[in-house]
C-alpha cells in the first residue's frame, strides 16, 4: 500500500510539470532548429522599424492552444487587414486574417471588446499586443 501512495505522488508531481512544460511557448528540450527560429523572432529589423510606430491595443487574456487563438481585450480599436506585434513570451508580428467576438465574424473591434484572433505562435496570458502603423 505505502508503494502505491507514494507512485500517486510521483505521477502527480509528472502530471504538473508536463502541465507546467506545455505552458511554456519555448521547450527546455528544443532542438537548434527551434533555436534559430526563436532568434530570427528577435531580430531587430523585425521587432523594432524605424519606419512604423507601435500602439498598445490590448493584452493577451488567454491562448487556446489547440485552435491557436488568443483571447485579447482591447484597450484600443483593431480590423482585420492590421498588423499587430505580440510582446511578452516572445515577439513576434502577424497580421489580422479574421477576427471574432463572442464566436461571430467581425471586421474590426473597439477598446472595451474581448476579441479571438487565430495566431500562427503561441502567445501567454498577460503578453502585450500592439498595433503597427
Amino acid at each position: 500500500m505505502r508503494n502505491s501512495a507514494n507512485l500517486d505522488d510521483i505521477m502527480s508531481d509528472i502530471a504538473e510539470r508536463e502541465e507546467l512544460e506545455a505552458r511554456r511557448s519555448i521547450p527546455e528540450n528544443a532542438d537548434d532548429d527551434d533555436a534559430v527560429a526563436d532568434e530570427s523572432i528577435f531580430s531587430s529589423d523585425d521587432v523594432v522599424s524605424s519606419s512604423s510606430q507601435m500602439k498598445k491595443v490590448g493584452t493577451v487574456e488567454r491562448f487556446f492552444k489547440k485552435i491557436g487563438v488568443a483571447a485579447v481585450s482591447l484597450t484600443g480599436s483593431l480590423s482585420v487587414g492590421d498588423t499587430i506585434e505580440i510582446r511578452g513570451s516572445g515577439v513576434f508580428r502577424s497580421r489580422i486574417e479574421s477576427m471574432q467576438i463572442e464566436h461571430e465574424d467581425v471586421e474590426s473591434a473597439l477598446p472595451g471588446d474581448s476579441i479571438g484572433i487565430k495566431l500562427q505562435d503561441e502567445v501567454r496570458e498577460g503578453d502585450e499586443v500592439y498595433l503597427v502603423e
